[in-house]
């Protein structure tokens, strides 16, 4: 778990994980533009980004964005079963 945009990229560069839980409202870069940083380096197939928001956002816009998936917090177990298990 990291904090910030830029520890996320950072990280997911050293440690290459299969997916990606990115709160939109981080401090220093946000959400969207850690997403498309992480794209410019790793296809859907090499990273699934989840966006997380307590705001409710159209599907098309959280793909526009970089995002493989959408989520509305407070997010419940299955939900991430659900969506860790497709991989």
């Amino acid at each position: 778990m990291v904090y910030s945009g830029e520890s996320g990229v950072e990280i997911a560069r050293e440690q290459r994980p299969q997916v990606a839980f990115i709160d939109l409202m981080m401090p220093g870069i946000n959400g969207s533009e850690t997403a498309n940083r992480l794209r410019q380096e790793f296809t859907s197939a090499e990273l699934m980004l989840v966006a997380l928001s307590g705001y409710s956002r159209s599907r098309s816009a959280a793909q526009a964005d970089s995002f493989d998936h959408y989520l509305i917090k407070p997010v419940g177990r299955e939900e991430i079963a659900k969506l860790l298990n497709g991989l």
